[in-house]
């Protein structure tokens, strides 16, 4: 148990350190594309750092533990808006978005989307896999 605890302490350290080089690297990126700084947290940042999510969800899958795949996704994007949440109480007057201008609106619209998307494909999932099991 005490290694585990190392190991996952270990592996968050890591993530903590290429998270910094990875926003470094996102800002380069955009600005030699000529692309604007929203672009690189709307496009390149959540390519990257969604990849996480994406190859710990596949092993719970695999170790078939879907409880624990459901709640890695849906807990980390319940986390991502706490951040921003508490973004937006240390930052100052109004909301982020519009501190921000409009850019951030789009991408905080196909957020709000793709989030009702997944409630709305559990919700029928569930519905029409007990309606009609019964």
């Amino acid at each position: 148990m005490l290694e585990n605890s190392f190991l996952f302490i270990i592996s968050a350290a890591a993530i903590l350190l290429a998270g910094t080089q990875l926003a470094r690297n996102a800002e380069k990126i955009s600005s030699g594309l000529g692309l604007s700084s929203a672009w690189a947290g709307a496009l390149l940042l959540p390519l990257a750092t969604s990849l996480p999510e994406l190859v710990t969800s596949r092993r719970a899958v695999v170790i078939d533990a879907p409880d624990l795949a459901g709640g890695n996704i849906f807990g980390s994007v319940l986390f991502n808006l706490t951040i921003i949440a508490l973004i937006d109480i240390v930052q100052g007057p109004g909301p982020l978005v519009t501190v921000r201008k409009k850019r951030l609106a789009l991408t905080a619209l196909l957020s709000i989307a793709m989030l009702g998307n997944s409630a709305l494909g559990i919700y029928l999932f569930t519905f029409v896999f007990l309606y009609y099991r019964s």
